[in-house]
């Protein structure tokens, strides 16, 4: 007997599952194309109120933009005015990217510069701000270092100068004499004396006089001259004094005595020494947060060589220059 095969239809708890599978998988894909489509017109996602070139202006920045040009005063705000700056601003950055100034080194440092600018507005500012010197530490400082804040003796002199002219002894016999004068005289410079008798021409129709002189400072005057200038008495004058520079008769005119400056002289000094030492810490612990959150590496041997100039030998430099 031949058997012959019969069919039926699936049973509808079979045939249920496929369908619906069927129907996500169609819902998914037409999802992801839209999605695409989407992607490909991003100007369909949001609001625009204008395009310059391949950009758009959302309606979401220029409500910022509004915002931040206007704060509560929004009422009063021109949009047509507020909406052509943006404009001529993202037609500007067209521009400039036309004609590649996005990648100059100049456009790089200004824009990196700005990011820095932002992270440190963000994180290292706050830390400035709160920066603060107290009273009590300036005087802490003050009482510690008493060194910094010492003033040398300084004096102001009058001078009578004469070079050498060949009998040494009578020249200084001469001085001698002029000297009685100037003690005679009473006068707070050398006044006329210096006129007739001084070869120095920067101060000899000023009375002889000088600016001021600081000790343990380098100073233009021979040795001897420093060595009696800073030990002479206020009004007193010296007596010759003889150099391989010519010969000197020097007055003190003003003297003011080694002392300690006194606190409240240099308490701004200090205290914005202090300040200024707290706010390099805090950069200096700026750096350091940002290096331990970004690796780094160090290629030394990659450094150009320095560039030195070959020293000339002893045959090159004899030689004359080439005409």
């Amino acid at each position: 007997m031949k058997l012959t095969p019969t069919y039926t239809l699936a049973s509808p708890w079979v045939s249920y599952p496929i369908g619906f599978i069927f129907g996500v998988v169609s819902l998914w894909l037409a999802q992801l194309s839209y999605q695409a489509f989407m992607l490909a017109k991003p100007e369909l996602l949001t609001v625009n109120v204008a395009k310059v070139g391949d950009e758009y202006i959302s309606l979401e920045y220029f409500e910022q933009a509004a915002k931040n040009r206007a704060g509560k005063h929004l009422d009063s705000l021109d949009y047509n005015v507020l909406l052509d700056e943006l404009i001529v601003r993202q037609a500007s950055i067209q521009f400039a990217k036309r004609h590649n100034q996005d990648d100059s080194y100049d456009y790089i440092q200004a824009v990196e510069n700005l990011l820095i600018g932002q992270l440190r507005q963000q994180i290292l500012q706050p830390k400035l701000d709160k920066i603060k010197v107290l009273e009590a530490e300036i005087q802490e400082y003050y009482q510690a270092n008493p060194r910094k804040y010492q003033q040398n003796t300084r004096v102001q002199i009058a001078m009578l100068y004469q070079t050498l002219t060949g009998d040494i002894n009578q020249q200084i016999e001469q001085l001698n004499q002029v000297r009685d004068k100037a003690l005679a005289i009473k006068l707070k410079d050398f006044g006329p004396l210096a006129i007739e008798h001084s070869d120095d021409q920067a101060s000899r129709y000023k009375g002889g006089l000088k600016g001021w002189q600081i000790q343990g400072v380098a100073s233009k005057y021979p040795q001897a001259v420093q060595n009696i200038m800073f030990h002479l008495k206020l009004g007193e004058v010296s007596p010759v004094i003889q150099t391989d520079k010519g010969l000197y008769l020097i007055k003190s005119v003003n003297k003011v005595n080694e002392q300690v400056l006194p606190f409240e002289r240099v308490r701004q000094k200090i205290y914005h020494q202090l300040i200024t030492q707290k706010q390099q810490q805090a950069e200096l612990e700026f750096n350091q947060t940002v290096l331990k959150a970004i690796s780094v590496e160090r290629y030394l041997d990659k450094l150009p060589a320095k560039l030195v100039s070959p020293q000339k030998t002893q045959e090159q430099a004899a030689q004359p220059p080439r005409l």
